[in-house]
């Protein structure tokens, strides 16, 4: 069967008859399709530049974060200091190598300087700043000849790079940063061994208050380190603690209550301590009452109060309850001579009205105006936190050769670790432990006039509260602790405990100025720290007078005020109230000195002091009497003479070294029958050191490129030593040596820096320091 296809007509299957293109359409089409293509090259051309623009862009950002960075990488606190303007680091400002595009490079630098418990406030002084803030831009010409930037800011802290690594260092990381360390010595510092499987000590600085303007009271630091042995000879960092105690004048805020923070203290977190700073809650807050006073009392004023309850821990757990108002906080007090009713005010309240001795005064306290403060401070993460209390828990009276002796040493170390031990023991319930008694501390003069000076030495150990708990002692950290010390293992370096140099800033008496007489002199700025120490101003100086047995007596005040011998500055010191001037067996001892009658002997004391550093002590003689050189403290040699009763000796002063000079080089005396005080020797040595501060000035200058150099008298030049924020020189004494001046200049010998005057130091005779301002116009 035939199969017939169906049939579709042209239309109903959409076919349309076909002609074809015409010329025109040909060309019209060309005409429409070479525009699209015009166009397309003109976007690409933009999208070519915009993404070259991107590339230059992101290429400067990396060079400005490239030199951030580098600004960040100091290797030291000297080198943090001279970043500034278009200076530091190891990327230098200008032209950028190494790519097509003509990249400058610079930066700026603002400093903020710093101020407890305020936030960072950048400007153009840098001297002292805790932070500066790098602005770096990277500039560059596009093609299209338009000039291009980029920018980028970044905070620096000023933290010692030590500390920076580690806080970055990983805690199971065995790899710790090294940072040289030089030992204080004894006896000015007692190395105490925390840890003898590595070797490690812990010793703490000397004590140097900071008298301030208004007199008010004494700013106090020193630091705790540890240290052990690097295996060459020398020792290195292992951790460092920083405090400043400082006394305040202070007044209750017009509102009563604000934002303020609870102490800051350290925590067991199961395997060691660590720092938990205070938060900050609503409570009652002070301001500083005065101005002149320590930066650091904005701080101590705003925010030592306590708050009722257990839940926040309170800056001194060893105050009586009686101590504390209804509403939680500690009480407060004010001179009794300057208060009206419960009200404290700074109206006429002179120094006659401070003057605690003064019949009639002493401490009113105070709910509202003007009131009296202590605080205690420890650097954390490069700020100054506001830390619980000090607590003494042992004061030890010892002459100032005592710890020369290793006998003598050894003993005292068994001493602090004891003390240490029972307070652990003690706190925790955990039973207690007996403290040796130091032997041979008595000092036997051999002749009137016989002059020695002692110490006084604190231990200070901290409680450790629960870290949610700040009222209950954590007893897993002292059980702990106990469980160490009955193994006889290491455990010292898990307590935070500090024993202190408080000579210089504790109460010294004498039982009978007329047997024996000690010195307790106001205090004042301790400037040469190294040397000066003991000759800034006297304490603790035992004078015997007369044939006899008398009792020397040392006493602190408690907690922050014995630190910072008081609220004044004058002997007998005072703490904050009542209960700061507690006398405990924690916070005093006594020495006892004798002198035996010796029929037909009288004895001379006098001393050497060193005019400049060249001086050997060693080398000094005495001729006329039998004498005796005592121990060297800091730039005071004393001696001590003994001459018949009657007798008219003359006491000549010389040295077995060569260049000395000695005033006087003698002193003669008639008749002598009582004890007898020489006229202070000044010895000048073949050498002058002339020294001081380099302080920037205006302009940012680069302090590591400031040179100086010493002009003698013959036209040679000595060669200086040089920091960034000091300098020193050593030259010949006297007018055979060093008559010229002090040449100052840059490195780069470029003529910018100037330089503030030293005056012509012709014929110098004795060590001189000379501050010098660097500026850059």
């Amino acid at each position: 069967m035939e199969m017939v296809m169906p049939h579709f007509t042209d239309k109903q299957i959409g076919i349309q008859p076909q002609r074809g293109f015409s010329l025109i359409e040909a060309m019209f089409s060309a005409l429409i399709l070479a525009v699209a293509l015009l166009g397309l090259a003109g976007f690409q051309a933009v999208a070519m530049k915009d993404g070259s623009l991107v590339k230059a862009r992101s290429v400067a950002a990396n060079l400005a974060q490239e030199k951030l960075d580098d600004l960040r990488s100091y290797a030291t606190l000297d080198a943090f200091d001279a970043i500034a303007e278009d200076e530091g680091g190891v990327l230098s400002a200008g032209t950028v190598d190494g790519y097509t595009d003509n990249y400058e490079r610079t930066w700026t630098v603002a400093c903020a300087t710093e101020s407890a418990g305020a936030a960072l406030n950048f400007g153009n002084t840098c001297t002292g700043a805790v932070a500066k803030l790098a602005t770096v831009t990277i500039s560059w010409t596009d093609s299209k000849g338009d000039d291009q930037s980029v920018s980028l800011q970044g905070v620096i802290y000023a933290m010692d790079p030590y500390k920076l690594a580690l806080s970055a260092a990983s805690a199971f990381s065995t790899q710790k940063p090294k940072v040289s360390y030089t030992p204080i010595g004894v006896p000015d510092a007692v190395p105490v061994p925390i840890n003898t499987g590595t070797g490690e000590y812990k010793e703490s600085s000397k004590p140097v208050p900071d008298v301030v303007s208004n007199d008010t009271g004494a700013e106090v630091s020193f630091d705790a380190v540890s240290y052990s042995s690097n295996g060459t000879g020398g020792y290195d960092t292992t951790a460092k603690e920083e405090f400043v105690t400082t006394s305040c004048e202070c007044e209750f805020s017009g509102s009563g209550t604000g934002e303020a923070y609870v102490p800051s203290r350290m925590v067991w977190n199961g395997t060691a301590l660590k720092a938990k700073i205070g938060d900050q809650i609503s409570k009652t807050v002070g301001q500083v009452a005065s101005n002149g006073q320590s930066d650091l009392c904005n701080a101590c004023c705003k925010d030592h109060h306590d708050v009722a309850g257990t839940s926040q821990p309170k800056y001194d757990p060893d105050r009586d309850d009686s101590e504390y108002t209804g509403g939680g906080d500690h009480k407060h007090y004010w001179y009794t001579l300057c208060t009206s009713g419960t009200t404290g005010s700074t109206s006429g309240c002179n120094a006659a009205k401070k003057d605690l001795s003064a019949t009639g005064n002493g401490y009113s306290e105070v709910s509202s105006g003007a009131y009296l403060e202590s605080c205690r401070f420890k650097r954390v993460d490069g700020f100054w936190r506001l830390w619980q209390d000090w607590r003494q828990v042992k004061m030890t009276v010892i002459p100032y050769d005592y710890l020369l002796t290793t006998t003598n040493l050894n003993a005292y170390v068994d001493v602090i670790e004891a003390v240490v031990e029972n307070t652990i023991r003690t706190d925790s319930g955990n039973g207690s432990t007996s403290i040796p008694t130091l032997s041979n501390r008595d000092i036997e003069f051999t002749a009137a006039g016989e002059v020695k000076q002692l110490l006084g030495r604190a231990v200070y150990v901290d409680r450790i509260y629960e870290a949610d708990d700040p009222a209950t002692l954590d007893a897993a950290y002292y059980d702990k602790l106990v469980e160490l010390i009955g193994a006889d293992s290491d455990w010292l370096n898990h307590v935070p405990f500090y024993e202190a140099n408080l000579t210089l800033l504790i109460d010294w008496s004498s039982s009978n100025d007329s047997k024996a007489t000690v010195t307790s002199q106001t205090i004042v700025d301790i400037n040469d720290v190294s040397s000066g120490y003991y000759n800034s101003y006297s304490r603790g100086k035992v004078t015997a007078v007369a044939a006899g047995s008398e009792t020397i007596t040392a006493t602190a005040r408690l907690h922050n005020t014995g630190v910072t011998g008081g609220i004044n500055t004058s002997s007998p010191s005072y703490g904050i109230s009542g209960y700061d001037n507690i006398v405990t067996d924690d916070t005093t001892d006594f020495i006892t000195v004798s002198l035996a009658g010796t029929p037909g002997s009288v004895g001379f004391s006098g001393k050497f002091v060193r005019s400049n550093a060249s001086v050997n002590f060693s080398t000094m003689q005495i001729a006329g009497a039998t004498c005796t050189l005592q121990t060297a403290i800091g730039n005071e040699l004393p001696f001590t003479c003994t001459v018949t009763s009657g007798s008219s000796p003359t006491l000549s002063y010389s040295s077995s070294g060569s260049g000395y000079t000695f005033s006087p080089s003698s002193e003669s005396f008639t008749n002598v029958t009582t004890a007898v005080t020489a006229q202070t020797v000044t010895v000048y040595g073949p050498n002058v050191k002339i020294s001081g501060a380099l302080s920037e000035g205006t302009g940012n200058p680069n302090m590591n490129k400031v040179n100086v150099s010493a002009v003698s008298a013959s036209g040679t030049t000595t060669t200086c030593t040089v920091t960034s924020s000091a300098y020193t020189c050593t030259v010949p004494r006297g007018a055979s040596g060093y008559t010229g001046a002090l040449v100052f200049s840059d490195t780069d010998n470029s003529s910018v820096y100037t330089f503030s005057t030293v005056s012509s130091l012709v014929n110098q005779q004795a060590d001189v320091v000379a501050n010098v301002v660097v500026t850059k116009p």
